[in-house]
């Protein structure tokens, strides 16, 4: 019989996939403990060794966050984590995986994307929930109520700055101003 020869590194057997800002990689980590010839070592030294995961490459200063934890045991040779998402939008992030005697493994690069938040504008006022708890809000001025208006942002009830207006010009074309974040 051939059997796997002895734990010598860490190997990405899924790697995870682009996703956008706090959501979960659509492909969650799974890191195998092998031996030189790339085969999983599933019994005997390290294969149930602790495995972490961290940023490698960090284009947009993020931070790695699994709801399984950054650090999972191996079972049979086999460390999988769940819940991981990134809350930075960058291109070209990696992650690295490590433990205690083996060498270390570190993913393709994938992208997190920011988030896209659309609000549908009427003429009464219009919230909707974004990322993070971030609350978007049309919040509608004089001429009989409906222009002009702003969109601003807020969270814990906290108005953080108004990102936009709408006003409509001399030809009666609405006209979007975008005003960045003070």
């Amino acid at each position: 019989s051939v059997v796997a020869g002895p734990a010598t590194k860490l190997a990405f057997t899924a790697q995870p996939t682009s996703a956008t800002t706090t959501q979960l990689f659509p492909i969650q980590p799974v890191v195998a403990v092998q031996d030189a010839g790339g085969n999983t070592v599933t019994s005997g030294t390290n294969s149930n060794a602790s495995v972490t995961l961290a940023i490698g490459t960090n284009p947009g200063g993020g931070t790695l966050t699994c709801t399984s934890g950054l650090t999972r045991v191996a079972v049979s040779g086999v460390a999988t984590f769940s819940g991981c998402a990134i809350n930075n939008a960058g291109v070209g992030y990696t992650l690295t995986a490590g433990a205690s005697g083996l060498t270390g493994a570190t993913s393709t690069a994938f992208t997190v994307g920011a988030p896209v938040a659309s609000i549908t504008l009427t003429t009464s006022q219009s919230t909707i929930t974004w990322q993070g708890g971030i609350v978007l809000t049309t919040v509608f001025g004089t001429n009989g109520g409906t222009k002009p208006f702003t969109l601003q942002a807020t969270r814990d009830n906290i108005t953080w700055f108004t990102i936009a207006s709408l006003t409509t010009d001399s030809a009666g074309r609405n006209v979007f101003a975008y005003r960045p974040p003070t």
